[in-house]
């Protein structure tokens, strides 16, 4: 399945719903310009919701940890909230889960 994105905001904050497969490619390059273009625009927060995202590989990854580091660059806030238990795991696995503000909503234990 092709990555779903549907975009919404709030005051200064956008959420982003991801539905699909995140991977390396096409995919992730969607995702890269939006999140970048919100950024261009001074958005102060955006929000990934990853509950529909079924699958995230290493190279998608590596696209969101480099959109972390613009945000923060550019004064802006990007938290993951949602996660998959798959894609909570990646995280903790590879030492990132520290590096994003990750939210899960129905399970607090991966709440930071």
């Amino acid at each position: 399945m092709d990555l779903s994105l549907t975009t919404r905001s709030l005051g200064d904050t956008t959420t982003i719903d991801c539905v699909g497969r995140l991977v390396y490619g096409s995919e992730a390059t969607v995702l890269r310009i939006k999140v970048k273009a919100l950024i261009a625009l001074g958005v102060k927060a955006i929000v990934l919701n990853l509950a529909g995202c079924t699958y995230i590989d290493s190279g998608a990854l590596g696209v969101l940890t480099g959109l972390q580091m613009s945000a923060q660059q550019a004064g802006c806030r990007i938290r993951l909230v949602n996660p998959t238990a798959r894609t909570a795991k990646l995280l903790q696995t590879t030492n990132l889960m520290d590096f994003f503000d990750v939210a899960n909503f129905s399970t607090p234990e991966v709440s930071r």
